[in-house]
């Protein structure tokens, strides 16, 4: 699943594993294990380095500034104070803000969901069928006694498999 042990992701897995002192590879850390993982990670390519930024807030206000549709530069604020603002300037940007602050301040287009396999010709894209690696191995009751659905979980059918979703993802790592 990780492809070998030169991989981004079996590093990460295996920092995790070290860090829970386990035989087998954590796969789902808690969010603090994980962030340290890949921090870890970041910070220790010495190629083309990664700096990581934190604690610094998107300015509302021309906060991201555009040539065209390329983002150019990020003004941010150090603990949402405007008197310690900081502007950024590369060739890549990466929002990995909670909120999207990047995207919104920029007024960058979006989408949510999942797409469909149409979207991009994608072959793993859209409603998976049932498999052993993505589904519950024994049938789970979504009902509570007086036959209402416990909470997150949506009553009725899939959609088709392949097919596309407008539904938020849940919260996780998933590094690839």
């Amino acid at each position: 699943i990780f492809g070998d042990s030169r991989s981004f992701a079996y590093k990460w897995a295996r920092l995790n594993q070290l860090e829970y002192d386990s035989k087998d590879l954590v796969l789902q850390p808690d969010v603090v294990v994980g962030n340290r993982s890949l921090y870890t990670l970041l910070t220790s390519i010495t190629h083309n380095p990664i700096r990581i930024v934190t604690n610094e807030v998107v300015a509302e206000n021309g906060g991201v500034q555009k040539d065209g549709a390329q983002i150019v530069s990020i003004t941010t604020y150090h603990n949402s104070d405007p008197s310690q603002a900081t502007t950024w300037t590369a060739k890549v940007f990466i929002d990995a803000s909670y909120d999207g602050d990047i995207v919104m301040y920029g007024k960058i287009s979006y989408t949510y969901g999942r797409e469909g396999r149409d979207v991009y010709n994608e072959s793993l894209a859209g409603i998976q069928p049932f498999n052993r690696f993505q589904n519950f191995l024994v049938p789970v009751n979504p009902y509570y006694e007086n036959k209402t659905v416990i909470p997150y979980v949506s009553p009725g059918e899939l959609p088709p498999v392949g097919a596309g979703d407008a539904v938020n993802r849940p919260y996780s790592y998933r590094p690839c």
